[in-house]
């Protein structure tokens, strides 16, 4: 369990430096190659977390009580990178929905008001 664990934890790390990452850089629009890399890393933990927890369940009473915890504390850290994760990807939407908008209002032409009610 012990080397999983570790594993984890590093890939862990590496997408809390991703997210951190990608929340500095620039909302641009398409998915880009660094949302990319998030997204598998957190497909990757889910993974992860879920045989640790069935690895922790099979750990010796002595030891059950610690794995499970730091199982636990871990799949935490995970849930706060996912839910980083979707509120860019939120903003992200957010930004794009936006500057279509303007887009479609700025390609309007306007019209007189005698023309404008039926």
């Amino acid at each position: 369990m012990e080397p999983l664990y570790q594993q984890t934890v590093r890939l862990l790390q590496e997408t809390q430096r991703l997210t951190h990452e990608m929340a500095m850089s620039p909302l641009t629009e398409g998915y880009t190659p660094l949302e990319s890399k998030v997204n598998e890393n957190l497909q990757q933990l889910q993974q992860d977390c879920f045989r640790l927890e069935n690895m922790a369940r099979k750990e010796v009473p002595s030891q059950r009580q610690n794995s499970k915890f730091l199982v636990e504390q871990l799949s935490a850290d995970v849930r706060v990178v996912q839910n980083a994760y979707r509120s860019h990807q939120q903003r992200k939407s957010q930004v794009e929905r936006v500057a279509s908008e303007r887009e479609e209002l700025l390609s309007r032409r306007l019209q007189p008001w005698t023309q404008a009610s039926p």
